[in-house]
């Protein structure tokens, strides 16, 4: 969906010449991004962003780190380019450029079809995905309770070990070479064998199991029983594997070749190693054994020292060999040496290309797989809820009301063993997080044409959610809501001239949720004038509060169209009239032009009795009737209602009066007292 934003022409004032810009519809912002690329486990890659300059693209991954974001906002400066380094990544990660966001303007544009891939080399242990954790990696989404999903079971197969084949893999050793926590082995001697090493898992080598092996010192790893300490076998005699007359059957090589371990005559520095470790957990465990910084029989350390590392996987029954380097002692066994794997009889082997006892090789920084090419053995898949089974099979259909964990497990049983190896989708149930719209309200206007901002409703409708995950769009039909057809073009700037009802559709850009919510536009009833009578007496220096006038947030003006807005504390003066102003609901009084309530001001410029303490009204409020006390005679009232309408009128007298409201309605009243050209006016609240 693209949106652009019509920008009006801007002005300059210079002198007194006014310069207009015409308007100018932008281009909507682009942008793209490159290239796919591979990595070892544990490192970061870039991906190159271009596009308009001085914009935000907005990339998500398809696998956030535990706690991490899901997306990333990347500044493309004014070079229209962004290098964008990744997370340290340890599983295949996809990055899907959504939208590009020019910085300054708002005007977006939303972005398809644009991923890079960074391929993190896998391992070879055997996993079990699911929805979640395949294609995008995005939670499993449900946008409504109750909703029925597919969940779906992508196990790995498990080949058995009768045959294998092997690959070129890139070079990522599983651990490092040397580290104080791994078991050495005491290789002082040449040409020796480790003792038994028990495995904490079986591991099948041409469909036979074995819970134990050998490492001997000549870079291999041997099945056989053999003694311990005894002589660990280092020639070739120039024979390609298979071979039934070589030495070391049922063994693995990498590389196997007369390296010598002993450092008392130069043959290998200090640093020499012979090292394993088991890491990982169920069902992903594996031996890592390092041959580390060897020299060579007879080249001693002439030719560069030897290290390599050979690793075994629980489960899957993958072999890797990870070359640092290897090179050739001519002067001895004319450089002989293997990459490769021979079962007990020495009938059946493998090698790389070119790594072959007679194909006088040299090799730094490569890795080989030897990966099990049998029969897959069978799968059980299973489907858990809190720990009960809830289906079978590579897929189930759930239906979850709030959000719930299942667990696929994958059964395999390799050689006579069970294993297990679980995973877990997480459907996440949305009970439509965002919320609801607010009714906007605009000023009655005898024009007939009122306009209204429908993204101020924007903010409401997230709650706080970020923006960059939403796309809101408004309708004036709920049939164009529902197929999001004919939306409104220029939502801030709504054109409407009667009351009515607007349809959000609001859509979640991740996980395609859709929901729509109505608002009324209403336009408000024209409000009234104030009321209050005219013409008023303040003494000199009194404010325009001062007046007595009926309604809701008064406001005073010089003129009755137009003019000036005055404070209330505005200094009333003699024969002035002023203008009062109600403002309901955030719409001030108004009707064919500005209604305002015409009050003239007189001032009692003569201070005397009559102005200061002439009068007395009790009780205000009152219920029937009321006492008015006057220090002088024949002074007119006049009692008027709220409307300015005058009810009644008589003379009173000096001393106190009593006048009679039990006949009057619950309101507020105004009693104007005269005498002489001189009025004093008070408000009355009859219960």
């Amino acid at each position: 969906m693209k949106k652009q934003l019509l920008f009006t022409c801007l002005l300059f004032l210079i002198g007194t010449t006014i310069y207009a810009k015409p308007e100018t519809i932008l281009d909507p912002p682009t942008a793209t991004m490159a290239q796919d690329a591979t990595i070892c486990p544990g490192n970061v890659a870039t991906i190159t962003i271009t596009g308009t300059p001085n914009c935000i693209a907005l990339i998500r991954t398809s696998h956030p780190a535990p706690g991490g974001p899901s997306a990333f906002g990347i500044n493309i400066g004014p070079s229209g380019t962004a290098v964008f380094t990744t997370p340290q990544l340890s599983q295949t990660t996809v990055y899907t450029l959504e939208r590009v966001t020019e910085f300054l303007t708002g005007n977006f544009t939303i972005i398809t079809g644009v991923t890079v891939t960074i391929t993190v080399v896998p391992n070879g242990c055997t996993t079990v995905f699911t929805n979640s954790m395949s294609g995008s990696g995005n939670p499993l989404m449900s946008c409504n309770p109750g909703e029925c999903h597919t969940l779906t079971a992508t196990p790995t197969p498990v080949p058995s070990t009768t045959t294998y084949t092997v690959s070129s893999i890139p070079y990522c050793p599983q651990a490092a070479f040397t580290d104080p926590s791994y078991t050495q082995v005491n290789a002082t001697s040449d040409d020796v064998w480790s003792p038994p090493i028990a495995l904490p898992f079986n591991f099948s080598f041409f469909n036979q199991n074995f819970t134990s092996c050998q490492v001997g010192s000549n870079g291999l790893i041997s099945f056989n029983a053999h003694e311990y300490p005894g002589f660990c076998d280092w020639n070739l005699n120039s024979m390609n594997i298979p071979n039934p007359t070589l030495a070391n059957p049922n063994s693995i090589f990498g590389v196997f070749q007369d390296i010598d371990f002993r450092t008392d005559g130069g043959q290998s520095p200090a640093d020499v190693s012979i090292n394993y470790k088991v890491l990982g957990t169920y069902p992903c465990r594996k031996l890592v054994v390092n041959f580390y910084h060897a020299g060579q029989f007879q080249c001693n350390q002439t030719v560069g020292l030897q290290t390599y590392q050979i690793v075994l996987y629980e489960l899957s029954n993958i072999i890797e060999v990870y070359v640092q380097n290897r090179t050739r002692c001519t002067g001895w066994e004319a450089g002989e040496g293997v990459i490769g794997i021979m079962n007990s009889t020495g009938t059946l082997g493998y090698t790389p290309p070119g790594r072959n006892t007679n194909d006088a090789w040299t090799a730094s920084n490569e890795a080989w797989r030897f990966t099990p090419s049998g029969p897959n053995v069978p799968i059980f898949v299973r489907w858990l809820q809190d720990g009960n089974e809830i289906a079978t099979g590579l897929s189930a259909t759930v239906c979850p009301v709030q959000t719930t964990t299942y667990t696929t497990e994958a059964n395999y049983i390799v050689s006579g063993v069970p294993y297990a190896v679980t995973s877990y989708s997480e459907v996440l149930v949305v009970n439509d997080q965002t919320q609801e719209p607010a009714d906007l309200s605009v000023c009655y206007d005898t024009s007939g044409i009122y306009t209204a901002d429908l993204t101020t409703n924007n903010p409401i409708i997230l709650g706080g959610a970020d923006p960059f995950d939403y796309d809101i769009a408004y309708f004036t039909s709920l049939a164009d809501a529902e197929n999001y057809a004919n939306e409104i073009t220029n939502p801030s700037l709504f054109s409407f001239t009667q009351n009515q009802t607007i349809y959000a559709g609001i859509v979640r850009n991740e996980y395609d949720c859709r929901y729509i919510k109505s608002f009324q536009l209403n336009i408000l009833a024209s409000v009234d004038a104030p009321t209050g009578i005219s013409p008023q007496t303040l003494n000199a220096g009194q404010p325009l509060s001062s007046l007595i006038v009926t309604g809701q947030n008064i406001q005073w003006y010089d003129a009755p169209q137009g003019g000036n807005l005055l404070p209330g504390s505005t200094v009333a003066q003699n024969n002035v009239t002023y203008y009062a102003t109600q403002t309901v609901n955030s719409c001030e009084s108004r009707s064919v032009q500005s209604s305002r309530l015409a009050i003239l001001v007189q001032l009692n410029l003569n201070n005397n009795e009559f102005d200061s303490n002439a009068f007395s009204i009790y009780p205000n409020p009152t219920s029937d009737v009321l006492t008015l006390t006057s220090n002088v005679a024949d002074v007119k009232l006049d009692i008027f209602n709220i409307l300015s309408q005058k009810i009644e009128s008589r003379v009173i007298g000096s001393g106190n009066n009593t006048i009679d409201l039990s006949n009057f309605t619950s309101g507020i009243y105004l009693f104007q007292l005269s005498l002489d050209g001189k009025t004093k006016t008070y408000k009355i609240v009859k219960n």
